[in-house]
């Protein structure tokens, strides 16, 4: 259901609140759930809490969502705790799904800067469980990592903002037309600031 708004005079996003996990599951991303998105198979290495190392093939990210409790996939860092090779490629795709995901990565507030470290933290504990991080590299690529979260998530909330935002329609306008799969909170609290005055003259984080 589309939520409607009237245009605020000063507008200040809210706090974001935290999604009770029961409703995390039915969140899907932006307009196209990029979590079942197809792409050329790729063959990564998985780790299980016993060490044993197998192969498998993956096709979409849902595929490393859903791996099963314990089951890790090995990326290849490199010596400035960069992820490399195919398993990097599904690393950094992977970070591009949870900066989409709007009970992990909030899109109204301001800059990364602003997320509440609450959220910061949730969003590497899933990263974590799901690629084998090594102890001894384990800060510098989680501060890395965190980085390029960061910068995902503003990318999209800018490509949000390229594809609704319209100066000629009102803020209630474009709230009423938000993506069913974005968290309509969030968003209408996004739009209000690109209508606002610092929304107006800054460019947006």
């Amino acid at each position: 259901m589309k939520t409607t708004a009237t245009q605020p005079t000063q507008p200040q996003p809210t706090q974001p609140q935290p999604i009770q996990p029961q409703e995390q599951d039915n969140f899907e991303l932006g307009d196209n759930n990029i979590d079942d998105e197809i792409f050329n198979e790729v063959e990564v290495g998985i780790r299980d809490e016993s060490n044993v190392r197998t192969k498998r093939g993956i096709t979409r990210l849902s595929d490393i969502w859903n791996l099963p409790p314990g089951k890790k996939v090995v990326v290849d860092f490199n010596a400035t705790c960069l992820p490399v090779g195919e398993e990097g490629g599904v690393f950094n795709r992977f970070i591009g799904t949870v900066a989409r995901k709007p009970h992990l990565c909030p899109i109204n507030c301001k800059s990364w800067h602003f997320v509440p470290n609450h959220y910061k933290e949730d969003c590497w504990s899933i990263i974590e469980s799901k690629f084998f991080i090594p102890d001894d590299e384990r800060d510098l690529i989680k501060h890395n990592t965190l980085k390029s979260l960061g910068e995902k998530l503003r990318a999209w909330r800018c490509s949000l903002k390229e594809k609704y935002y319209d100066e000629s329609k009102t803020a209630a306008q474009v709230v009423a037309t938000a993506p069913a799969t974005v968290n309509q909170e969030q968003y209408a609290d996004l739009v209000s600031y690109w209508y606002s005055t610092d929304g107006q003259v800054c460019k947006i984080h």
